[in-house]
């Protein structure tokens, strides 16, 4: 029996193009956060001076830069957000089609021999 949504193909388009944004978005995301030292998310401020965060290790950073890290780590959390509701969406209208659907199955209970 296939599964019924085993193909990257089965999955709308625009459930898969939110998915490589999330994905790409993730991957930048975390290769400037190991390049720059951590994350805004994970530092901290202090009297005018801004702070990396990664594994209780902290870089300066400039506050341009903080910001940019900290608004990163917000569209981090949307896009994995919106594949998460996308996919419950999709998954959703499916099940309500298949349930819309007359079965094709004869049941036995109801069969006349």
């Amino acid at each position: 029996m296939r599964q019924p949504f085993s193909k990257w193909q089965d999955f709308p388009v625009w459930l898969r193009i939110l998915a490589i944004v999330a994905l790409v978005n993730f991957f930048v995301f975390w290769l400037i956060a190991v390049k720059s030292g951590g994350d805004a998310w994970n530092g901290y401020q202090k009297d005018g001076h801004f702070y990396l965060g990664s594994h209780g290790a902290y870089t300066q950073v400039t506050k341009s830069f903080w910001s940019y890290s900290y608004n990163h780590v917000i569209a981090t959390w949307i896009t994995h957000g919106a594949v998460f509701i996308g996919m419950a969406i999709f998954l959703n209208r499916k099940l309500t089609k298949r349930k819309a659907e007359p079965s094709h199955a004869v049941n036995a209970a109801t069969r006349r021999d």
